[in-house]
């Protein structure tokens, strides 16, 4: 099950102000999806790297299987583009992991309709598809993943470039989503509530350290102080 980004992050400010936001509150929205989307890549990264490097020590190279608490699954129609490319665009953009060629945000593809009788499209490179009019033909069907950016201020998509044997009419697409693609975006339930404690707990922390006010006996207080310290008025009269 998966849930707004947006709905993810008024959840955490409600559990951080309760019932109420002060009038000189700091922290919107915008701060906390900040805050979601750091913690989000710290944690989705160390994923990739620890099952990338587990899967070059048994397996003698870097294939990464994801926990499939990160993927969330689309139907994507394939269409041609203006270079006749069979093209499927992902409905929001796959993660990019640093060192990685094979694009492997995109976990897994399969084709619906168009008589393929491959279960699963083959994964390769985007540096590999010159030597694709080198292989022999076959009935087997590849693709390769592709981020195009539309500019400065506008977010990049996601789009598998299909090639081979078999062009599917529509593929069924497992990703990690990207949430730096901007806008909003959906993410896993079960990633979301580790997510919410981690920022939750950092901001609860930030909020004991600020000092609003202090005692006449200098004493920090992180509430607004509504009383003088006794024995301090009885020394200083």
């Amino acid at each position: 099950m998966t849930v707004s980004l947006n709905i993810a992050a008024q959840t955490l400010i409600d559990l951080y102000y309760q019932d109420y936001a002060p009038a000189d509150a700091f922290i919107d929205i915008e701060h906390v999806k900040l805050l979601m989307i750091a913690e989000y890549e710290r944690m989705l990264i160390d994923d990739f790297n620890r099952d990338r490097l587990l899967s070059r020590t048994i397996e003698g190279y870097a294939s990464v299987q994801l926990d499939g608490d990160w993927i969330i699954p689309s139907r994507v129609k394939v269409a041609k583009d203006d270079l006749g490319q069979h093209i499927a665009t992902l409905p929001q953009s796959a993660q990019s992991f640093p060192a990685d060629k094979l694009g492997q945000g995109v976990q897994r593809v399969r084709p619906v309709g168009g008589k393929c009788k491959m279960t699963e499209l083959i994964r390769i490179a985007a540096s590999d598809a010159w030597m694709m009019c080198l292989v022999p033909s076959s009935s087997n069907t590849y693709y390769y993943v592709q981020t195009i950016s539309k500019g400065i201020e506008c977010p990049s998509e996601t789009r598998l470039v299909i090639i081979g044997g078999c062009i599917p009419t529509e593929i069924d697409a497992e990703y990690v989503p990207s949430l730096m693609s901007g806008g909003d975006v959906l993410v896993q339930v079960s990633k979301v509530k580790v997510i919410t404690d981690s920022v939750l707990q950092s901001l609860l922390i930030a909020r004991q350290q600020v000092v609003i006010d202090k005692t006449n006996d200098g004493n920090p207080n992180t509430d607004k102080a509504t009383e003088t310290n006794p024995d301090n008025a009885r020394e200083n009269p």
